[in-house]
């Protein structure tokens, strides 16, 4: 019997929004790099997201551990781009007149 050494490709594709999914999931690559850093185990990652599965957690994992920059590279694109859209959100958000209104909805009850 031969082992058949075949390619795999890895499960990850760039959608419209420019988000790294997983497996044809919606799970970003952000999402499941955050699981790793926090020490989770592939297997404990897919039986907290079942949706992924441990094949795929796997693949992209080696794939991240082959290719640390352009992931870091990517992740820290990603959190610029989280950390301008917030920026902008909040700048054109009364943040203050919307806690105040809260807080004054709250006293009359």
């Amino acid at each position: 019997m031969t082992l058949q050494m075949d390619a795999i490709p890895v499960p990850m594709a760039i959608d419209a929004s420019g988000s790294i999914r997983i497996g044809g999931t919606r799970v970003t690559l952000d999402n499941l790099m955050a699981h790793f850093e926090a020490g989770a185990t592939p297997e404990e990652i897919v039986e907290q997201i079942d949706a992924l599965s441990l094949a795929d957690v796997y693949l992209v994992r080696g794939y991240c551990l082959l290719h640390p920059a352009e992931v870091r590279g990517y992740l820290k694109a990603r959190s610029e781009q989280a950390r301008h859209t917030r920026t902008m959100i909040e700048a054109e958000t009364d943040s203050a007149g919307f806690v105040q209104g809260l807080l004054a909805r709250g006293k009359g009850r």
